[in-house]
Formats: C-alpha cells, sequence, structure tokens
C-alpha cells in the first residue's frame, strides 16, 4: 500500500503541477543544468553572460537555431529534463503582444489539460522562447504530439523582457493545440499560472481547470480519482478529452519558413 499511495501521490502532482516551476529570468538549459543568461551590450556587439561566463552568441549557434515559442510546461527546466536529457538549450523570458495562454481541449498523457495559444487584443502575455537546433526541434515535435495534437504556426514577433535585451525574433513558430482551447462557457481559460497584462478571459490554476472539466463529465468522480483513471485508463482519457467543449482559434501559417511548411505537408502525407 504505500508504495502504490507513494506512485499515486506522484502522478498527482505532475498533473497538477503543470505548467510547472520557472527561473526568474532567462536561463541556458545545459544537460540537466539551469545557468542564468544576461545580455551585456558593449562597442563589439551583444556578448552573453552565461553564469559567470561571457561567450558570444556565435559560440551558442545563436542565428542557426529555430525560435519556438514555449508558453507551457516547455518554459519549465523540470519539463526539458525529460525531454532533453542532453543538450544545450537558450531559453528567453519575454513576451508576446494580442495573445493569451489558455488551457487547450486536450488531455495530456500525465493528466494535466495543457496550454496552447489563443488570440486576445490588448494583452501582453508572458511566453518564453526556446532557440532550437534542427535536431532539438524534431524531438520537441515528437513530444508535442505534432500533426496530431498540436500543428505548427506563428505569431508575429516575440520580444525579450524589457530588463534582459536580448532582443526581437519576427515570426517565431508556435504550437497550437488542434483541437483549439477549452471554452466551458463558449469563452477560453487562462492559465493562472502565466503572468499577463490586460487579461480579457477569466484565469483558473491547474486544479481549477482539472475540476471545471470533471463536474462537466465525471461530477460522481472525486478530483484525485478523476485524474488518476485520466492517466492510468487510456480510453477513458480519450472519452473525456472527446466530451471536451472548445473553441477554436485561427491558425496563422503565412510566414511559415519554407522549410517548416514542407515538413508540416510531408507529415500530413504520412
Amino acid at each position: 500500500m504505500p508504495r502504490e499511495e507513494g506512485a499515486a501521490r506522484l502522478v498527482l502532482e505532475r498533473a497538477l503541477g503543470y505548467p510547472y516551476p520557472r527561473p526568474e529570468s532567462s536561463y541556458l538549459y545545459d544537460s540537466g543544468r539551469v545557468l542564468p543568461l544576461r545580455a551585456e551590450r558593449t562597442g563589439a556587439g551583444l556578448l552573453l553572460r552565461v553564469g559567470e561566463k561571457r561567450l558570444s552568441p556565435e559560440s551558442l549557434d545563436w542565428e542557426q537555431r529555430i525560435p519556438v515559442l514555449a508558453y507551457g510546461s516547455n518554459a519549465s527546466p523540470e519539463q526539458l529534463r525529460r525531454k532533453f536529457p542532453q543538450g544545450t538549450i537558450p531559453v528567453l523570458r519575454g513576451r508576446v503582444k494580442d495573445y493569451d495562454v489558455v488551457f487547450a481541449a486536450l488531455i495530456a498523457s500525465y493528466g494535466s489539460v495543457p496550454a496552447t495559444l489563443f488570440p486576445s487584443p490588448g494583452t501582453v502575455v508572458e511566453v518564453w522562447l526556446t532557440l532550437l537546433t534542427p535536431e532539438q526541434k524534431a524531438v520537441m515535435d515528437r513530444s508535442e504530439r505534432l500533426g496530431v495534437a498540436y500543428t505548427l504556426g506563428s505569431v508575429s514577433a516575440w520580444s525579450s523582457w524589457p530588463q534582459e535585451s536580448l532582443g526581437e525574433w519576427s515570426r517565431p513558430l508556435a504550437y497550437w493545440a488542434q483541437k483549439g482551447a477549452l471554452a466551458p462557457k463558449g469563452s477560453p481559460i487562462a492559465l493562472a499560472e502565466v503572468p499577463a497584462e490586460g487579461r480579457r478571459f477569466v484565469s483558473l490554476t491547474q486544479r481549477e481547470a482539472l475540476d471545471v472539466v470533471r463536474r462537466l463529465i465525471a461530477p460522481d468522480l472525486p478530483l484525485e480519482t478523476f485524474i488518476l483513471r485520466l492517466v492510468r485508463e487510456r480510453a477513458f482519457r480519450r472519452s473525456v478529452q472527446e466530451r471536451l467543449p472548445r473553441r477554436l482559434q485561427e491558425l496563422d501559417r503565412s510566414a511559415l519558413p519554407e522549410h517548416v511548411e514542407e515538413e508540416r505537408r510531408s507529415d500530413q502525407r504520412c
């Protein structure tokens, strides 16, 4: 019994912990380590201070990496450790205008209601930027179940947190939930754990969002039992997911890089 209770506790902690803690500022993820990352403007241009070291952006292949937004768990070192036991990823704190981070009409295999972006004129939301190698992006695509749970789009611009001066990226890539946003009353629900200014949607924590889903679909189950069944019973999870009320969003593919758009069409043909 103690072992079973311990396993159940770990399942619940992971499900309810989404989107998981993030550092207070940009960082370099390095095979599990988290190193503070700061910019320094010099006469020679931009220098990066990583921990106690100074590096040029070229030493991290800065320009060759693919900018991909991280608005949910992918901004957290905890989740990156699961996906990338080895490797180096710059993870930059910033913001995106006219969108919010909301709950997707999805249930993750680990029991959370994950996130997606949704248009929200006037909102400025905290969104992180991961700079991925092509190989790392392929791993991320698989982890996001690209073509099944999420699809690729882009937003017009991302800018770093003003205090960090790490610059701006035009048309960074973003994963969008194919089934849209969770919308029990016709409107998306923002993640309370993600800071935003000018928020228009009601915001809930992960626990509160899961309880909304439970009350809609399985009101007779206690919340913890509901979550454990979502994780342990695939058919139950699929049944719940198919019954989620949703609202679709318009997806901007107009500025996807040519090689990414070709990859997307190739995935659809497979």
